[in-house]
């Protein structure tokens, strides 16, 4: 076999290892993205089921007002239009009916038994009926946000499953391609570099000196000397050339190759734990920090202080001005957040236009001095057309022995509490 046919082999091999190695990572890197957005649908499905009984809630509490009706027609908007998100995420058809039978269902019934919360003057908390269709209603709602949780906790485990597979078939496919780099260079190494030596001896014992200056001898003296296969290699000396050129490019491919493969393991990673739009934390990411910070919090008896705040009249600015401008609002007011906590805090996007802010080392009274230091150089920005921006605040102190969700829970309560006037930081019970 020529040394082309050996390259023309090595580079078939080597195209078919790189192709079915950038195979692994786009599937990988498709099912790691759809899973990630399932999980952000479920994300979005329990926010849109707290923002649903709070409407329910303010129903109940005003026998109706406007107010509290469109906060309960919003959430079911959201909520329908997540719920159908993750439809059309998930692809696995086992996936889709449990998703309809575990949520689709007990969504159904929710919405049946909200006619009521839906019109003005029509509720009247002093009815026992009412209150006990209501307690129902409520329990109905916490199954649904459990079975919610679930769902979006089987789909992360999904995406962790992906994740794993997606680099052990990398680094399995990278081991062949080594192999068969070291393979092939065994096989030049036995095929060309041996018989080149061979020659060179042969030619410097031929010519009598050192440089392999020709003396006069005939050809065919030489040709005596080499087998056939030594003879066939001296008259393809470019041939031998090239392999090393083609070689060379070879283990250019590959270093490059895994420098893509490395970037990409970087961007997913970065996937999984950033918001793509504002480049905070995402709820994912959360739950981790919460899980290390309170963990270490109790451990070393150090405070530990959540801010959640919410951006004023967000809605407003997207009817009037568009998305694409509620978009650079929420990237510009996230910038402005992140440069003013410190390294050792967290930002992450809760959800919408509502961000949490983790502090550790912080007690209530410093978490609050921040979240006022927030507000200000918040409201302070001019945005080009729609002037300033303003936000409200909630601050909580983690409580030894506390739940993770209420500690948020309170944080959120003191937050719609500054709401109601907005631009304001209040600090919770």
């Amino acid at each position: 076999m020529t040394i082309g046919k050996k390259l023309i082999y090595a580079s078939m091999v080597s195209m078919a290892l790189f192709s079915l190695l950038a195979l692994a990572g786009w599937f990988g890197y498709r099912s790691v993205m759809e899973s990630s957005t399932a999980v952000k649908a479920y994300d979005r499905q329990s926010m849109c089921l707290q923002m649903l009984f709070r409407g329910v809630n303010e129903t109940l509490l005003t026998q109706g007002t406007s107010n509290s009706i469109e906060i309960t027609r919003q959430a079911l908007g959201c909520f329908d239009e997540a719920h159908s998100l993750a439809l059309a995420t998930e692809h696995d058809e086992k996936v889709r009916t449990a998703i309809l039978e575990r949520v689709g269902l007990r969504w159904e019934a929710i919405r049946k038994e909200l006619g009521p919360y839906m019109r003005e003057n029509r509720i009247d908390h002093d009815d026992i009926e009412t209150m006990i269709a209501y307690g129902a209603l409520i329990t109905s709602g916490e199954a649904l946000m459990k079975e919610v949780g679930s769902m979006r906790l089987e789909a992360a485990a999904r995406m962790d499953e992906t994740i794993s597979q997606t680099r052990y078939y990398v680094i399995l496919i990278f081991l062949l391609i080594l192999v068969s780099m070291v393979s092939l260079y065994m096989d030049l190494f036995r095929s060309i570099a041996m018989p080149l030596k061979r020659l060179r001896s042969l030619m410097s014992d031929i010519s009598g000196d050192s440089d392999g200056r020709h003396k006069g001898l005939s050809s065919g003296l030489l040709s005596e000397r080499l087998t056939t296969g030594e003879a066939r290699l001296a008259r393809r000396i470019t041939d031998i050339k090239e392999l090393v050129t083609s070689f060379d490019s070879m283990i250019t491919a590959v270093n490059g190759h895994m420098d893509e493969i490395r970037a990409a393991e970087v961007r997913l990673k970065k996937l999984a734990t950033t918001d793509e739009l504002t480049q905070a934390y995402n709820r994912s990411m959360f739950e981790e920090i919460m899980c290390s910070e309170m963990d270490r919090a109790a451990r070393v008896k150090q405070p530990l202080s959540v801010i959640i705040f919410d951006i004023d009249r967000f809605k407003a600015v997207n009817d009037s001005f568009g998305h694409l401008t509620g978009d650079h609002v929420l990237r510009t007011l996230a910038s402005i957040a992140m440069e003013h906590i410190r390294e050792s805090d967290y930002l992450v996007r809760w959800g919408g236009e509502e961000f949490l802010v983790v502090s550790p080392g912080t007690g209530i009274v410093k978490a609050a001095m921040m979240a006022e230091r927030l507000r200000t150089v918040m409201s302070d920005h001019q945005f080009e057309y729609i002037g300033p921006v303003t936000a409200s605040f909630g601050v909580a102190e983690y409580r030894e022995g506390e739940s993770r969700d209420n500690l948020i829970l309170r944080a959120d309560s003191a937050m719609y509490s500054a709401k109601r006037m907005r631009n304001r930081v209040e600090k919770a019970a």
